[in-house]
């Protein structure tokens, strides 16, 4: 019962000096140059979580229908998929955040969010890179029994390759979206004036 009662009285205290830290930071006084900044780094968040989404959700679908006469499926392990959905929620809590300034919650949980989101994206960055390099060996090694098919007609398709420049390309953009985390220091850094 002693244990009890003193974890509570801990957890107390942290809730406290939590609150304290979060009270005292504000949206509502960030100058306008960096205010521009926040909002785009913001819009620009959300428009590429969106495009890893999307991307991931591509990749896995035609990569199911085209992966059948190799002997791994490319994009089916769920890191483009599962971190992206991840990166897209703390996206539209970046949304609310510029939309409620005077609330000092919303700020500190998309801050939140995207702490957490930023080591999902960087799995997802390096999962798909490694794989590239699956593909990139699979294409060396056996330049003459990659899987080529003629679609209607038209040019024939190595699925080896492309499979490895999509993996690139949505490594690519799940690197930006770890770069666009730099946008964090100006809430961090800046404090409200109001006592």
């Amino acid at each position: 019962m002693i244990f009890c009662t003193s974890c509570d009285r801990r957890f107390d205290q942290i809730s406290y000096k939590l609150d304290d830290e979060v009270t005292r930071r504000s949206l509502t006084n960030v100058p306008q140059r960096e205010w521009r900044q926040f909002s785009l780094a913001v819009n620009a968040h959300l428009l590429f979580a969106s495009l890893l989404f999307i991307s991931g959700c591509v990749c896995f679908c035609i990569s199911l229908q085209f992966s059948t006469q190799f002997d791994a499926v490319n994009c089916s392990d769920g890191v483009n998929i599962f971190p992206p959905m991840l990166n897209m929620m703390g996206a539209f809590t970046g949304l609310f955040t510029l939309r409620t300034l005077h609330l000092k919650w919303p700020a500190f949980v998309h801050f939140l969010s995207c702490v957490i989101v930023v080591p999902l994206n960087l799995l997802t960055a390096v999962d798909l890179i490694a794989n590239s390099f699956h593909w990139d060996n699979y294409w060396s090694r056996y330049p003459s029994v990659t899987p080529v098919f003629e679609i209607e007609g038209h040019e024939t398709i190595d699925w080896t390759s492309s499979f490895l420049w999509m993996d690139v390309s949505i490594g690519i953009v799940a690197l930006i979206n770890v770069i666009i985390y730099i946008y964090f220091k100006y809430w961090y850094s800046i404090r409200s004036n109001n006592p």
